[in-house]
């Protein structure tokens, strides 16, 4: 390399990778999945039908698609205009509030890994998914840049939490046979609608106004965290009095 500190750069990147290449060769199988001779047709409709027939997971994959499609993708198309018209804050301003959201999901995946098994992740679902629907509506309604940088903090954090848990809950609580499978469907509802979402949100954003864009999507996402994770709290407490 003509730049040492390129060349450095790539070593340091290099060597990084050692960690994971030693944690793949000491992981252990702990089964053997039997190669299957159906289709790719059939493979991909066994592991839809198996994500609906099982509630829990049929909830949770759904309330992660609101979460991407509604809320999330709504908050990346909108911070910039926020950033811009409602907070008169420029470029530092949109770089404070994505500072908050990297920060808060900091947060959020420390206090995830201190959890001990899935317990609470229909709660902790809920709880993001609705503090995500109320941030986007306050950041809309908030003139003030700290508040809005605050918010983002605790709307990274919550998120961070719902996708995490949602993630754990979904690898441990499938058939191995059927996992990856489950967990493609939950990648594909998490990212791959993301982009739907962005175009829809900037749509509306064009046509409605920033603000209200928000407060719908945000609407959006705190019935959501109602209806996936509130209601069926509330029933599954009031069957085991």
């Amino acid at each position: 390399y003509r730049n040492p500190r390129e060349g450095f750069h790539n070593l340091l990147n290099a060597v990084s990778y050692v960690a994971v290449l030693i944690s793949l060769i000491i992981i252990k199988a702990v089964s053997v999945i039997k190669p299957t001779t159906a289709s790719l047709k059939n493979e991909i409709l066994e592991g839809i039908k198996y994500v609906w027939s099982a509630v829990a997971i049929r909830r949770l994959i759904f309330s992660i698609a609101i979460t991407s499609t509604v809320g999330q993708a709504a908050m990346m198309t909108l911070t910039p205009i926020f950033a811009r018209d409602i907070l008169k804050a420029g470029p530092a301003g949109y770089g404070s509030l994505l500072a908050g959201s990297g920060i808060g999901a900091i947060f959020g995946a420390l206090i995830t890994a201190t959890r001990n098994g899935n317990q609470g992740t229909f709660l902790i679902n809920a709880l993001g998914q609705g503090t995500l629907g109320a941030g986007l509506i306050a950041v809309a309604l908030t003139p003030d840049i700290r508040i809005c940088t605050l918010w983002m903090i605790i709307i990274g954090m919550s998120v961070a939490e719902q996708l995490s848990s949602t993630n754990a809950y979904l690898q441990t609580n499938s058939p191995a046979h059927l996992r990856g499978r489950v967990m493609s469907l939950y990648i594909w509802m998490f990212t791959g609608l993301a982009p739907i979402g962005s175009l829809i949100a900037g749509f509306m954003a064009e046509h409605l106004g920033v603000i209200t864009t928000a407060i719908i999507s945000g609407s959006i996402c705190l019935v959501g965290s109602i209806f996936y994770g509130i209601i069926p709290l509330a029933r599954r407490k009031a069957q085991s009095v």
